[in-house]
């Protein structure tokens, strides 16, 4: 398994032990979103304009349609109560993922279900 395999597969396990429910497309947009925003933290200052369309061509999906299937899956994971990465409010989508990130460098991404 190769770096880039590790990586994802890491990021993987982290959303799923968060509660994001895995059978929703936005998942796997998440999944690339946070995967782009490790390599280049800088494109959650620009997510509408570089981070979403770049997920979207991965997938051959605009970029609102990204948005909204990631903003979908946050929320489906906050409605049943799972999300553990906030408290009580829902988290936006540039919360999730940059806390996804951050979690991730910093090794803190072992939370278990």
């Amino acid at each position: 398994m190769d770096m880039k395999d590790s990586r994802k597969n890491f990021i993987e396990k982290f959303l799923y032990a968060s509660g994001i429910p895995v059978h929703m497309k936005g998942y796997g947009y998440l999944v690339a979103a946070v995967e782009i925003a490790m390599e280049d933290y800088s494109k959650l200052n620009a997510m509408t304009k570089e981070l979403y369309p770049e997920v979207g061509q991965k997938f051959g999906v605009r970029g609102d349609c990204v948005e909204h299937a990631i903003r979908t899956v946050i929320n489906a994971a906050h409605c049943t109560g799972d999300l553990w990465l906030c408290d009580f409010r829902k988290p936006t989508n540039r919360e999730l993922i940059s806390s996804a990130v951050m979690n991730l460098r910093f090794g803190m991404g072992e939370h278990s279900r």
